[in-house]
């Protein structure tokens, strides 16, 4: 375990790629499902935050994170580098669930959130600008894990990495309505 936890901090720092995850499915199974938790709990509190938001039934946020999985197994079977799955996705599971934690902080350290942009604090705006920094390297280590899976060209992998979510997201939003 504890070597697991330093390649996740290799990774996190660029130090390693998702060849230096376990190929281990049950342990892929483990943080995909503490994403899903983590993401129901988020859903959970937001519902209560934001006025007219409907919550996320766990169904769905269980049906997105196999469509992530899918979506990941075809670009890897594309190619031609299926036998990267397990560990890639470990590895995509493991950013997202970083950079969830730290951005769901970073969001609950920033309420209440005012209702004019006047009535922000020089706290909550300072909080609002690491936001930036996080996004940014999410979208990097995404783009670091899919070069080394692929074998993409750096700017290809960084358009793969930020296509992926939204494919993901459009599919999960198109089976929802097609399901209400």
């Amino acid at each position: 375990m504890l070597g697991f936890l330093r390649n996740c901090g290799r990774l996190l720092a660029f130090r390693a790629g998702g060849e230096a995850m376990p190929h281990a499915p049950l342990l892929l199974g483990a943080v995909v499902a503490a994403n899903v938790l983590l993401e129901d709990r988020f859903e959970a509190a937001l519902v209560g935050l934001i006025p007219d938001r409907p919550a996320m039934p766990l169904f769905w946020l269980v049906v997105h994170a196999l469509i992530e999985l899918g979506v990941l197994a075809l670009l890897l079977r594309g190619a031609n580098k299926s036998a990267r799955f397990v560990q890639t996705a470990i590895a995509l599971a493991v950013a997202s669930l970083v950079f969830s934690l730290v951005a769901g902080s970073l969001f609950f350290a920033l309420l209440p959130l005012p209702q004019k942009p006047e009535g922000m604090t020089a706290a909550q705006a300072m909080l609002m600008l690491l936001t930036l920094p996080l996004l940014l390297w999410f979208a990097a280590i995404r783009t670091w894990i899919l070069h080394g899976a692929t074998e993409y060209r750096w700017r290809i992998a960084l358009l793969v990495a930020l296509a992926l979510p939204i494919a993901e997201g459009t599919i999960t939003v198109t089976l929802m309505r097609m399901f209400e």
